[in-house]
């Protein structure tokens, strides 16, 4: 019997801040994105993208723009549920540009995280 492969898409989307973001040295972007508490079971969600590779957008007053596709870093939750949340890539997988007019922004932005996952059917 054939196995039917099919591609699923599980999106996340996060209200935050930016927090900056950081080009090192060996070439990987480091893109923190900080969020209120009422966005703390959201970001819990973030960890079933652990040693995944996933797309990062974000929707704007000008558009959606698409960053690059990231992995999860780290997570930090303060004792009032606040949390800073870093994404890391490699820097040809980013688009900098596009980071960089995102992180200019003073406003929340909602950041969408997308991961295809191959699924059997």
């Amino acid at each position: 019997m054939e196995e039917k492969k099919e591609m699923k898409t599980n999106k996340l989307k996060l209200v935050g801040t930016n927090n900056g973001f950081s080009i090192k040295k060996n070439g990987l972007v480091d893109l923190k994105i900080e969020c209120d508490s009422t966005q703390l079971a959201r970001v819990l969600m973030i960890l079933q993208y652990a040693n995944e590779e996933f797309s990062v957008g974000a929707k704007t007053p000008d558009g959606n723009v698409i960053l690059g596709k990231f992995m999860f870093k780290s997570l930090n939750i303060d004792h009032d549920g606040e949390t800073k949340l870093t994404l890391q890539a490699d820097k040809s997988c980013v688009k900098l540009d596009a980071v960089e007019m995102v992180y200019q922004l003073e406003e929340l932005v909602t950041f969408v995280l997308c991961q295809r996952i191959e699924s059997v059917a």
